[in-house]
Formats: structure tokens, C-alpha cells, sequence
């Protein structure tokens, strides 16, 4: 991912920040012609697998939400790519 923050915005440049240490994205604060060019030609990154958040919810709902959101929420995310790129 390709991130420009908007100058002056201090959650775009923390949200930037967090990108980059997590390895999930690049940031450049200029998008000139070889800014871009130069980000396409790097090596790629590895797609992300999201949960099917909606269908979880649903049949979280239909069971009676026998667990707490907190525990839903961290059974639902922990089998997702993006989980075990950041929690190695």
C-alpha cells in the first residue's frame, strides 16, 4: 500500500507511521511521476486475508452471542493474514 498523508494532519502521519513499522505499506509525502514509478518497480507485499466479518457477526447474533465482543472480535481476527503479519 502507498500511503500520502496530508501535511499538517497529525492521525494521517501517525496512521503513515504505523503503516511502515507494521510493513504493510509505504509512505511518500509527494506523488511525483518518479515517486510512483519508483514504488511500483520495489518488491511487492503479500495480500491480505480479511474474515468475513459480516457472516461472522450474523451467526455470532443467531448463537445468542454467547461470548463477549472481545472475545469474538480476537477469535475473529486471529486466523486473518493480517494477524499473523503483525503478531508473528
Amino acid at each position: 500500500m502507498l500511503a500520502k498523508p496530508l501535511l499538517g494532519q497529525v492521525e494521517q502521519t501517525s496512521n503513515a507511521a504505523a503503516l511502515e513499522q507494521l510493513g504493510l505499506g509505504s509512505v511518500r509525502y509527494d506523488l511525483e511521476p518518479a515517486t510512483i514509478r519508483a514504488w511500483l518497480q520495489g518488491p511487492g507485499s503479500a495480500p491480505v486475508h480479511y474474515p468475513d466479518v459480516q457472516a461472522a457477526i450474523v451467526d455470532w447474533i443467531d448463537m445468542g452471542m454467547a461470548t463477549g465482543i472481545g472475545e469474538f472480535s480476537s477469535a475473529l481476527w486471529a486466523g486473518s493474514s493480517l494477524a499473523r503479519a503483525t503478531n508473528p
